[in-house]
């Protein structure tokens, strides 16, 4: 129940800021073709369409601190999908997590034993090693990475 909950609180983030894009000028540029906003340009003056983008760009992203840190609140869900083994869910989080800040080593750790606790070994081993790599000296992922290895019988 407490993740159907949590399904309807993002849903309706989500067409909260998609409310919000197809309010302003960023969003109408991105639906555009290079020739379509070649020629805005040269009608508005490079200076003003510019502007306008600036504008519109502040204004979308003003808007997103009501949804608070995204990082941070998905990170956390994830920890709690993970504990309560909810494993398929905790791997999303998680993967939205590292889409959003591809050098989060932690998250990248989070990620691999979510994948190794739902049984996808060869993407729990990939997301342990990513996380190594970003930071040597996270001493849980080189655990969970050497553990990992043993139980696949790939030694190597």
């Amino acid at each position: 129940m407490v993740t159907y909950f949590m399904k309807l609180n993002i849903n309706a983030k989500y067409r909260q800021s998609t409310d919000i894009m197809q309010k302003k000028p960023l969003a109408k540029i991105i639906n555009k073709t290079t020739s379509e906003l070649a020629e805005e340009m040269v009608k508005s003056g490079i200076g003003k369409w510019l502007l306008g983008v600036v504008a519109g760009a502040k204004k979308l992203f003003g808007d997103l601190h009501k949804f608070g840190n995204i990082l941070k609140a998905n990170f956390e869900l994830g920890q709690k999908h993970y504990n309560l083994g909810n494993f398929e869910d905790a791997v999303l989080r998680f993967k939205f997590v590292i889409w959003l800040e591809p050098k989060h080593a932690n998250g990248w750790y989070w990620l691999g034993i979510s994948h190794l606790a739902a049984g996808q070994k060869p993407a729990g081993i990939k997301a342990l090693q990513k996380a190594i790599s970003l930071k040597p000296d996270l001493q849980v992922a080189r655990d969970a990475l050497a553990v990992a290895v043993v139980a696949s019988g790939d030694n190597e």
